[in-house]
């Protein structure tokens, strides 16, 4: 049975009835469109992380595409050291004597490592 104090609360802003002029009123469908946009938003977001994924890994393996490029100090049998430039590419170190690459020095496989 309904009491007089229960008879007296404000209902919540959902069931409410709204004129045109209360700005606090938000009507259901208006609920309904944002969740649609945030959907599409969080959808959007899950395929432009897809392509950049994809982008990458078709960039790392590539073996055209050079990561890195800088000299390097590398030391030889007799404990000295040699500063030689060397090219970083897809599961490969290339090792050269000059930034020039015209004298290849050696080179290192990285994917069986």
């Amino acid at each position: 049975p309904p009491t007089p104090s229960s008879a007296t609360k404000v209902p919540p802003a959902e069931y409410r009835l709204c004129n045109g002029s209360d700005k606090e009123c938000v009507s259901p469908t208006t609920r309904v469109t944002k969740k649609e946009t945030l959907k599409a938003q969080k959808e959007n977001y899950r395929q432009e992380k897809k392509r950049a994924t994809r982008q990458l890994l078709s960039a790392l393996t590539d073996p055209s595409v050079v990561i890195m490029a800088d000299s390097l100090k590398i030391r030889g049998t007799l404990k000295s050291w040699t500063k030689l430039w060397c090219v970083l590419k897809p599961g490969v170190l290339l090792i050269y004597k000059t930034p020039k690459v015209g004298q290849w020095v050696g080179t290192v496989l990285l994917h069986c490592c």
